[in-house]
């Protein structure tokens, strides 16, 4: 399973990520829609590792 855990994200003063928090769950099929700049991008950065989040925590199977 893949949680998000009040996942905070800023670029300069541009909340961009706010108190995200949701789960994933093994077989879950999920699609992220939105308008240009809403995130979509950040989010999938995020999860991958490239952007740390402010604060919150992102766990797979239970580990960070």
């Amino acid at each position: 399973m893949l949680t998000f855990e009040n996942i905070n994200v800023w670029f300069g003063h541009n909340h961009i990520l706010q108190s995200l928090t949701f789960n994933v769950k093994d077989g879950d099929f999920v699609v992220i829609v939105g308008a240009n700049g809403t995130g979509k991008s950040t989010l999938f950065d995020t999860i991958a590792g490239k952007i740390k989040p402010k604060n919150g925590r992102i766990t797979l199977d239970g580990k960070d």
